[in-house]
């Protein structure tokens, strides 16, 4: 059985236990000092409950950390490239025109947020902050942004930078808009 949003969670987990896999979920993989930290427990807590987690096949243990099971369906980037298109296009567009020159912007990850960086290339000065790869390159090209890349482990094809890292670098900025992306609905 793989985790999945739509199917219940069985009551044996613990409330941590529900936390831990709803952050594998959402990023994708989690590092055990990461997310001792996040619980204020130790790395043999969090080691025992992804442990657990993954004997009930609802994530991968990785060494440092935990993932995705093979069993989860995530679309795959190159199918997310090509669903709705212009549609993304049109959302890039509507968020590029409410930020305005020489504002900073966090911008996350996913193709929608990447349709907002080609929009956002309009504009005269921006500075930018991101965990994408593929978005750091589209403003890299142009060279009239500030462009900072947080550090972290690349996940994906989309050159998603993700873990304790990205955390503590994320920390270090105040920006006046953040792009964050996310799927799910039609």
């Amino acid at each position: 059985m793989s985790a999945h949003p739509s199917q219940p969670l069985p009551a044996a987990l613990t409330r941590r236990q529900r936390s831990v896999l709803a952050a594998v979920q959402e990023l994708g993989f989690v590092t055990i000092d990461g997310l001792a930290r996040e619980f204020e427990v130790s790395s043999q807590t969090i080691r025992r409950d992804i442990i657990k987690l993954q004997q009930a096949n609802y994530l991968h243990r990785f060494h440092g950390g935990a993932g995705l099971t093979d069993g989860t369906f995530r679309p795959g980037y190159a199918q997310k490239l090509t669903t709705a298109p212009a549609g993304k296009e049109r959302i890039g567009r509507a968020v590029a025109e409410m930020i305005p020159d020489g504002a900073s912007g966090y911008l996350d990850v996913g193709t929608t947020v990447e349709a907002v960086a080609r929009a956002l290339l309009s504009k005269m000065t921006l500075r930018i902050i991101t965990c994408s790869v593929s978005v750091a390159m589209i403003f890299c090209s142009h060279g009239k942004f500030d462009v900072f890349v947080t550090g972290g482990s690349v996940r994906g094809a989309n050159g998603s930078l993700v873990g304790s890292v990205t955390t503590e670098c994320l920390k270090m900025f105040r920006v006046d808009y953040a792009v964050i992306g996310f799927g799910g609905f039609d």
